[in-house]
C-alpha cells in the first residue's frame, strides 16, 4: 500500500471507545452502558501486539509494565486525554493518506476505460474476499462477495499482470476487503498499481499487482452464500 498502509490501518483499530471531547471514563460507563476498565482491558488483549508497537511510550508506559504485560490500575482524566491525542494524531494521519489515495484514483479516472472506472467507483470496503487466483500469472481474477448484496458474487479479472503477490487468506475464518488503492505504474507505460489490504480480527493481508486491464463480472451466487 502506497499511503493506506497496514501499519496506519492497525493503528486505526486501537482504543475504540467512543472518545467525545469533554466526557470522562464515568461519563462514558453513563451514556453507553459500558464498564470502561473492562473494555479497555479486552481491547488491550485483544491487540496486545499492536497496542505494544504503536503506541507512544509515555502511553504505552500508562497501560503495560515493562514485561509487555497489562497493569494500568487507574482510570483518570489524564489517561483519557493521552488516548484522545494519539486518537487525534493517528485519524488525521489516516485523513491525510485518504486524501492522497484519492487524488490517485481522480488521476487514474482521466485515461481509465468503463471497467477500471467502474473498479473507481465502486465501495468495496468490508466486502468478503473468497478467493484470489493466479497471482503469479499475467491474469489475476478475485472473487468478492460485496457487502451491499452477499447474495451475488462478483469476479474481478486484472490482465496484463506483472509483479503480482498476495498473502494466503485466512484458513479458518471471513477476510474482509479493508482497504484499497489504485494508481498509476510509473514503470510500465498504458499501467496501473492496484494495491488491496483484506484482514479479519486476527490478522491483515495484502494483495498487489499492476495490470493494464480490468474486467468486472458479477453472477448471481444465492446456493453458494
Amino acid at each position: 500500500m502506497k499511503y493506506l498502509t497496514e501499519d496506519l490501518y492497525k493503528k486505526m483499530q486501537l482504543f475504540q471507545l467512543p472518545l467525545q471531547d469533554g466526557f470522562t471514563f464515568e461519563d462514558l460507563e453513563e451514556l453507553f452502558e459500558i464498564d470502561v476498565h473492562e473494555f479497555l482491558m479486552q481491547e488491550l488483549m485483544a491487540h496486545d501486539q499492536w497496542y505494544d508497537k504503536y503506541l507512544p511510550e509515555e502511553l504505552h508506559s500508562r497501560l503495560f509494565d515493562k514485561k509487555g504485560e497489562i497493569s494500568f490500575q487507574e482510570l483518570d482524566d489524564d489517561l483519557l486525554d493521552m488516548i484522545r491525542q494519539f486518537r487525534s494524531s493517528v485519524e488525521f494521519e489516516w485523513s491525510k493518506a485518504m486524501a492522497k489515495a484519492k487524488q490517485n484514483r481522480q488521476q487514474v479516472r482521466k485515461t481509465a476505460s468503463p471497467a477500471l472506472r467502474k473498479l473507481l467507483d465502486m465501495n468495496l470496503a468490508e466486502s468478503e474476499v473468497r478467493m484470489i487466483r493466479g497471482i503469479d500469472s499475467r491474469e489475476v481474477t478475485m472473487e468478492v462477495y460485496p457487502q451491499w448484496d452477499l447474495s451475488k458474487k462478483l469476479l474481478l479479472q486484472f490482465k496484463g499482470v506483472k509483479g503480482g503477490w498476495a498473502s494466503k487468506l485466512h484458513p479458518d475464518d471471513a477476510d474482509w476487503w479493508l482497504a484499497d488503492e489504485i494508481f498509476a505504474d510509473e514503470e510500465r507505460e498504458n499501467a496501473y498499481q492496484f494495491h488491496m489490504m483484506f484482514g479479519n480480527a486476527e490478522s491483515v493481508g495484502l494483495v498487489q499487482l499492476s495490470f493494464t486491464e480490468v474486467e468486472i463480472y458479477e453472477q448471481d451466487d444465492l446456493f453458494d452464500f
